[in-house]
């Protein structure tokens, strides 16, 4: 997580929430991932208009990738005291692509039973969707629906365009896109060719 992340968290009590120091501990106390305890009640404000909630702002360290948990501990102004717990984990976007783009056979000789698998490796599971174009640009056919899995994954393509017919020799190009599922809905895209060669 980068430095200056923030982290909002609402506190609730129907008897008023304690801003008052002094005693054992502090009114409003935050661990971070089973460290010391911080004392936060500086950083409470009541809502507009409440004087039963508010929220503690903070400005979070930098976070290393992984699991972590953060845990507040409040008083209300009877002297009851609550915890609530917050578990997350930060991955990195950078950690989610496309990799290992390849067809085969690369040359293949023309659609139908002889085409092509198109492989790739992915992190996780994701939607896929290929694409494929003309060296110019042109998309000429889209293979979607496809339930990618974490790691090895390939999927046949016969040589043909959207309407069946079979394409001149030369090179396509086809683009991999991934949504995955697992990294926060994060999205990669890798470019492949494949040669049409009679």
């Amino acid at each position: 997580m980068l430095p200056g992340a923030e982290l909002t968290m609402t506190i609730t009590d129907e008897s008023g929430i304690n801003t008052v120091t002094g005693g054992s501990g502090a009114p409003i106390a935050l661990l971070l991932d089973g460290g010391d305890s911080t004392d936060v009640t500086d950083s409470f404000v009541y809502d507009v208009g409440s004087h039963q909630s508010g929220t503690v702002d903070l400005d979070l360290p930098s976070l290393s990738f992984g699991m972590h948990t953060i845990e507040l501990a409040a008083s209300d102004n009877m002297g009851n005291r609550s915890t609530g717990q917050l578990s997350f984990e930060i991955v990195s976007s950078a950690d989610f692509e496309v990799r290992n783009v390849a067809n085969h056979p690369n040359p293949f000789p023309d659609g139908g039973e002889t085409g092509t698998w198109l492989m790739f490796q992915l992190p996780g599971p994701a939607d896929v969707r290929i694409d494929i174009f003309t060296v110019g640009g042109r998309r000429i056919q889209t293979l979607d629906d496809i339930p990618g899995s974490a790691g090895a994954n390939q999927v046949y393509w016969n040589g043909l365009d959207h309407v069946g017919d079979e394409l001149a020799n030369g090179v396509y190009l086809y683009r991999i896109s991934a949504v995955s599922e697992s990294y926060r809905g994060d999205k990669a895209e890798a470019i492949g060719r494949a040669v049409i060669m009679r």
